[in-house]
């Protein structure tokens, strides 16, 4: 597989879902709890793994 492959492919259903998961309870979590909330708490609140946090790492960036 190339790059350019691997750039177009579409993210999982289950990736998808959890990625929503986390960005809506981070939200939640930020507004409640401001910068001092942790990804973990986050995380464990939206239902998903411990290594799906890591998602939403990317996504505060």
């Amino acid at each position: 597989m190339t790059t350019s492959d691997q750039r177009e492919r579409k993210p999982r259903a289950d990736v998808q879902r959890n990625r929503a998961a986390l960005l809506e309870t981070a939200q939640r979590h930020f507004l409640r709890h401001g910068v001092g909330t942790s990804l973990e708490a986050v995380a464990k609140e939206a239902g998903v793994g411990p290594g799906a946090d890591s998602s939403l790492r990317g996504c505060l960036r």
